[in-house]
């Protein structure tokens, strides 16, 4: 079987993707005690810094001293290159595409892995971490531990507010930003007159807020001298 000659890295990649396989790996580290995660903040932290395997030093490096929440912990492990080692390795065996784009066209790999998958599906993994790697927490013994892992709830943040999408008024969606670009007499004080140039008002445009009393302050003292 194809199925048995896959790790259950590997396995947990096809069946979960690259957060799969960091679950994997801190779920055994968690067993050694090696590592502790806490109850009420779901916070790792790093008891001992030994590991057996590239994927377990991903997640030791991933903790700080004074530790990092799971989520976040996971989505470093899953974007190490540990992880893409893993991918690396299902490419060659033509399990996953080469790519994104390439499940457009590479069909037979996306079946090939949905074959396994479905196998992995129906049978039953010898150890913990197999069943693991195909089911997810659910398959954690420990209540504790798979409690933690089921309920946690981490988002990434997020830089850049959300535009109004119109319907708390009820009118249309804003696909994009329609900030007025400031006019020098508003940022420098100086008597109103033409504003911007047409050129500078398409800068500012496209340049944001900063943009806008970049372009605003040039025009102004181009318009002293």
């Amino acid at each position: 079987m194809e199925m048995a000659r896959l790790d259950r890295y590997e396995l947990a990649h096809l069946c979960g993707g690259g957060e799969r396989v960091a679950m994997v790996a801190l779920v055994a580290l968690c067993r050694d005690g090696r590592v502790r995660i806490t109850s009420d903040r779901h916070r790792v932290h790093m008891v001992r810094a030994e590991a057996n395997d590239a994927l377990e030093s991903a997640v030791l490096d991933a903790i700080p001293v004074v530790g990092r929440v799971l989520g976040r912990t996971m989505l470093l492990v899953s974007e190490s290159d540990a992880v893409q080692e893993v991918v690396g390795r299902l490419r060659e065996r033509r399990l996953v595409p080469s790519s994104r784009l390439g499940r457009l066209w590479q069909w037979r790999r996306v079946r090939a892995g949905k074959r396994i998958k479905d196998e992995a599906a129906r049978g039953s993994a010898a150890d913990e971490l197999g069943r693991i790697a195909v089911s997810g927490a659910s398959a954690i013994v420990d209540n504790e531990l798979r409690k933690i892992f089921e309920t946690h709830v981490w988002k990434p943040p997020r830089n850049v507010k959300p535009l109004d999408d119109g319907k708390s008024r009820g009118g249309p969606t804003r696909l994009f930003s329609t900030t007025r670009p400031r006019l020098a007499s508003e940022v420098c004080g100086e008597p109103e007159t033409d504003g911007l140039a047409p050129d500078c008002v398409l800068t500012a445009l496209f340049s944001g807020p900063d943009g806008v009393v970049l372009v605003a302050l040039i025009c102004c003292r181009w318009e002293r001298n």
